[in-house]
């Protein structure tokens, strides 16, 4: 879901948290998983497309969560 509809999602209490994640066999690469109160998982896509972002850096994920409004994220280290 692209991010201006994830920012709606949130400011509606559709999203309860945020957690960026390593790729696995992608050193250097991430994703930014948000949790559904209802369960379940969205992550953000590129604009007008169905394609997960990989973000380059971990702070371009945590900025993107931000943007969304969280005001804390989870990092899992695997």
């Amino acid at each position: 879901m692209d991010k201006k509809m994830l920012k709606r999602l949130f400011a509606d209490g559709f999203l309860l948290s945020a957690t960026v994640e390593p790729l696995p066999m992608e050193e250097g690469r991430f994703r930014l998983v948000l949790k559904k109160p209802q369960g379940g998982e969205e992550e953000v896509t590129l604009a007008r497309t169905e394609k997960v972002k990989i973000y380059q850096s971990f702070t371009a994920a945590v900025r993107d969560a931000r943007d969304i409004g969280f005001k804390k994220v989870t990092v899992q280290m695997d």
